[in-house]
């Protein structure tokens, strides 16, 4: 028998041959043999996969709302509750990450404290292994095709026939279930292709460690332990993976799906970030923890037990072991957590951090520096949310958000500046300050509603349509290169040229009247028109002030 003449040769131990002549024939064979694999169901269905939970998480946010934040409030009034609230949530949400910004966000704007935060935090650990025991049970039980086709069919009849609002959430929910359940399929189908043609050897010379990265790296991108979790089930299923290599990919998973809590963290107030770091700590607890005791809990589970059923015990295990490990030292966690992340946060002004509010001559002078810097950056968020400036870093919406966050510390500022001995004329300087300030963020606030009608008409197939946007672009680009020429400007000049809301409104009848707004709608151009003109009012009022505030 001559080297190479079977398959298996190299692994027999039949024929000896030396190691660089091994090598060489095993390469060839594992490049031949990847080279008739197709990834593309695999990635096609992981594709599906997220875009359903995406949908679903889209559906379930917009169905929510002030009732879904006033339960939380409710439901989180101790340590247990929070924790049964997280599990609960997430298990309906389908999305850790999800609850995990949820929870940021109530705990920023004070609705929950960084304790029951935390708590809430562990809950969702174990509400997301809910999706592993969803496909398990029904994903790898039943024939997927038999779910999808109501689901489907359900979905689109709902979208076509709802005639409000609520019905086409509902249909988009509905949807968001049947492409997690398609795209899961598509993994499957094309696990098991793979699984043909992939030697098991082929995986063992990586350590256990490997996979861990994996898993971290995987949930990292997709910002979901779920789909790493899907991807494992489906590997184990397929024969691919062993049982230990998957629960090494699903600890990884559960650390990985932690770097979309910690982005959010980076532009964050305190507390957010402490919530968001809780969740990073206790994923690590929870992580060291489940290799400690991996060959326990698997060794304590019944030896003829499915694959697939004893991969999703083990993950609600570890998570159900963390949070018994630190919910009794909750109190000890949280003093951890507020000593491992620094209060304050990144300040977005510039000239009042540097002087005492007390020192109120000179306080005055760098809250009249800021006022000018913030009607000037009020400017640009209008720019961009006008489409009249581009910028691929910075969506429209965070640089409102970080408009409002400026606001705020010039509001905390200025009332730390009023004290008993400030003089009349102080305090009308601080006046007009706050007059300024407050003009200039209500000009933001009157055009953030307008974005989404802005991108129609960027998108307008109709000529006379969109040469009434370009026309009414220029004018508002000439008013804020005006209005940033008279914030500049040393000596006293004209006020800037607002738009002519009636002759704009004037041309929207004419192209109603010609037939050229179908596209968009008669309401939302007037509505667009409204918007602009009480937008560029406040920012005359904000100019004004800071006018009269220089010729003092």
């Amino acid at each position: 028998m001559k080297p190479g003449s079977t398959p298996g040769f190299f692994f027999s131990g039949g024929y000896r041959t030396s190691t660089a002549v091994a090598g060489a024939n095993f390469a060839t064979t594992r490049a031949s043999q990847l080279g008739n694999i197709s990834f593309w169901p695999v990635l096609a269905g992981l594709g599906l996969f997220l875009f359903g939970m995406q949908m679903l998480e889209s559906a379930l946010h917009a169905l929510s709302g002030r009732a879904f934040k006033l339960f939380l409030r409710r439901q989180t009034g101790n340590t247990f509750r929070a924790i049964l609230s997280g599990a609960l949530v997430t298990a309906v949400l389908q999305s850790s990450s999800m609850v995990s910004l949820l929870v940021m966000s109530l705990a920023g704007a004070g609705v929950l404290g960084l304790k029951n935060g935390i708590g809430m935090i562990m809950g969702a650990n174990v509400g997301t292994t809910a999706t592993g025991w969803l496909i398990t049970l029904l994903g790898f039980r039943f024939s997927i095709e038999l779910i999808i086709a109501p689901l489907l069919a359900a979905g689109g009849l709902l979208a076509i026939l709802g005639k409000s609002e609520k019905p086409r959430r509902y249909s988009k929910l509905i949807m968001g279930f049947a492409l997690l359940f398609l795209g899961l399929g598509m993994m499957k189908d094309g696990m098991a292709g793979a699984a043909a043609a992939i030697q098991p050897e082929w995986l063992r010379g990586h350590s256990m460690s490997w996979f861990l990265g994996f898993g971290v790296l995987f949930a990292a991108i997709v910002h979901s332990s779920s789909a790493a979790m899907t991807l494992s089930l489906a590997s184990l299923a397929a024969g691919i993976i062993s049982l230990e290599q998957a629960a090494f990919i699903t600890i990884g998973s559960e650390l990985g799906t932690t770097i979309t809590a910690l982005t959010a963290t980076l532009r964050a107030n305190e507390i957010r970030r402490k919530v968001g770091w809780s969740q990073f700590y206790f994923n690590v607890i929870s992580a060291v923890l489940a290799i400690a005791t991996m060959g326990l809990i698997f060794g304590l589970m019944p030896a003829g037990m499915d694959p697939l059923i004893r991969l999703v015990t083990f993950q609600t295990t570890i998570n159900v072991l963390g949070i018994a490990l630190v919910a009794p030292l909750l109190n000890p966690f949280t003093a951890f957590i507020h000593r491992m992340v620094p209060g304050g946060q990144t300040q977005l002004a510039q000239y009042i951090v540097q002087i005492d509010p007390g020192d109120t001559e000179n306080a005055l002078e760098a809250l009249q520096s800021e006022t000018r810097r913030f009607i000037q950056q009020a400017i640009h968020v209008n720019r961009l949310q006008l489409g009249l400036e581009r910028d691929p870093e910075t969506d429209p919406a965070d640089a409102y958000s970080d408009l409002k966050n400026y606001e705020s510390e010039i509001s905390t500022y200025y009332v730390r500046m009023q004290q008993p001995n400030i003089t009349r004329p102080e305090a009308d300087a601080i006046n007009r300050c706050i007059t300024g300030i407050r003009n200039a963020a209500l000009s933001a606030k009157d055009l953030k509603d307008e974005r989404h009608t802005v991108l129609e008409l960027s998108n307008a197939v109709s000529e006379a349509m969109h040469g009434w946007y370009k026309e009414l672009k220029h004018t508002q680009v000439q008013f804020y290169a005006e209005s940033t020429g008279f914030l500049q400007a040393a000596e006293s000049i004209a006020l800037p040229t607002a738009l002519n809301t009636t002759v704009h409104t004037g041309k929207i009848y004419q192209l109603f009247s010609e037939g050229n707004i179908s596209e968009i709608g008669l309401s939302s151009l007037l509505n667009l028109v409204r918007g602009i003109g009480k937008s560029n009012d406040a920012l005359l009022r904000a100019l004004e002030a800071q006018h009269a505030l220089a010729g003092e």
